[in-house]
């Protein structure tokens, strides 16, 4: 039987097998004003079959949004009307908080450890790597899946093949 193919593979288990995320469960909103990037992200999620919302700036929907609708937050360092930090602000009294992916041309060592010292998920370098976001963006949503209790929705292919 041929190995099954699948776009973006995201964390390999102690048993050789690699666990896939189904597309239709991961919800992400992209804040960012920058085309490139939200063209880029598009992609990755069209092509896992993945939801994303895409704003320009964050007040635009983060006021609309209600707990639990998005999994993962991916927002540009900088942008018109605040920053990342300010995102993580109006998320901080959520129950099921988002994960947040930052993204930035000076993603450094210091960035990335502010961002995770402030609640942060992960910090990702523009131009984004199509396999890197997807990578990230699945363990975001892996991470908020275990810390809510949700059923596993992922499905595992043998890699040893």
């Amino acid at each position: 039987m041929p190995e099954e193919k699948h776009p973006y593979p995201i964390a390999h288990n102690n048993a050789g097998q690699t666990d896939v995320i189904d597309g239709h469960d991961i919800v992400s909103l992209a804040i960012s004003p920058h085309k490139k990037d939200l063209a880029l992200l598009q992609q990755v999620f069209d092509h896992a079959n993945w939801t994303l919302y895409k704003v320009p700036t964050y007040r635009e929907r983060m006021l609309q949004l209600s707990h639990g609708l998005v999994h993962v937050i991916i927002c540009d360092c900088q942008l018109s009307d605040g920053s990342w930090k300010d995102v993580l602000s109006h998320l901080a009294p959520w129950s099921e908080r988002p994960r947040l992916i930052v993204i930035s041309k000076h993603a450094d060592e210091r960035l990335w450890s502010e961002v995770l010292e402030m609640g942060g998920f992960d910090v990702l370098a523009t131009p984004l790597e199509e396999s890197e976001t997807a990578y990230a963006v699945g363990t975001a949503w892996l991470d908020w899946n275990n810390q809510h209790g949700r059923a596993k929705t992922y499905r595992s292919m043998s890699m040893s093949r």
